[in-house]
């Protein structure tokens, strides 16, 4: 039996944890779908100061998913920054999980923290963007109810423009 995950909202002093937490899912998540040098050229520590700065700031809404005295996972939520999403929608900024706990109910349980925020601002929709070729992401939105929405757009990393597709869930 696996230890319970506990989610709960980040502060600042997560910084470092989801950082490192953010590089080494990014590193194996996007392995197949982004350029190696930009995934080996990202660092926790350059990291840590902008989510220090993001939670500090405000502008993201962060959560932390522990198991066994560790963060293994968090999410992201802000206002839709979409200037054609419904108006008052709530985006899905990100949701990076480890590896090792991937498949597990982290995820699932970071979802439920993030949609319980949304209740609580009474957000009717949200919307968030995939890469495309992300089919194990795809397929984790597809069993919460979110459908591709017609939009599309480019992610762009030094090296790559990586097509993406937005999603959108309705929440009441």
């Amino acid at each position: 039996m696996s230890a319970p995950i506990a989610v709960r909202r980040a502060v600042a002093i997560d910084a470092e944890a989801l950082s490192d937490v953010h590089v080494r899912v990014w590193r194996w998540a996007y392995r197949d779908l982004m350029p190696d040098q930009y995934l080996a050229r990202m660092r926790p520590e350059r990291r840590a100061e902008r989510w220090r700065a993001d939670l500090e700031e405000g502008w993201i809404t962060a959560w932390v998913a522990e198991q066994e005295g560790g963060v293994v996972g968090f999410a992201g939520s802000a206002p839709a920054r979409d200037r054609d999403a419904p108006p008052g929608a709530a985006e899905l900024v990100m949701i990076n999980v480890l590896e090792e706990h991937a498949g597990r109910g982290v995820g699932r349980a970071l979802m439920e923290g993030v949609e319980g925020h949304w209740r609580e601002i009474d957000a009717e929709t949200a919307v968030l963007w995939v890469l495309t070729g992300n089919e194990r992401a795809r397929a984790f939105y597809d069993r919460l109810g979110w459908r591709p929405d017609g939009a599309t757009g480019e992610y762009e990393v030094p090296g790559a423009a990586l097509p993406q597709l937005r999603m959108a869930k309705r929440l009441r």
